[in-house]
């Protein structure tokens, strides 16, 4: 995995139209979340920055770069993403 693509294999599966036994693999885009969506609306907007002022300084699910706290990089992080996520 590498970001949000992911490669798997299957050693030895026989494709369609493939030689017996060579193998194949396979590719996947993830969608990727939108971290900053508290909420999940869908949207980064106020009612998000309101859960994560009041988490603030404790861990919680506004912990988004994952430090263990709420804090100032997270409200950082909130605010570059503010608006739709939609992509």
């Amino acid at each position: 995995m590498q970001g949000n693509v992911v490669l798997g294999g299957a050693p030895r599966h026989t494709p369609p139209g493939g030689v017996v036994r060579e193998g194949a693999v396979g590719a996947w885009i993830l969608p990727i979340a939108c971290s900053g969506d508290i909420d999940g609306d869908g949207s980064i907007g106020g009612t998000d920055l309101g859960l994560l002022l009041t988490q603030w300084d404790s861990a919680g699910t506004a912990d988004l770069d994952g430090n263990g706290i709420v804090d100032a990089l997270d409200l950082s992080a909130m605010l570059a993403g503010w608006g739709s996520c939609g992509t």
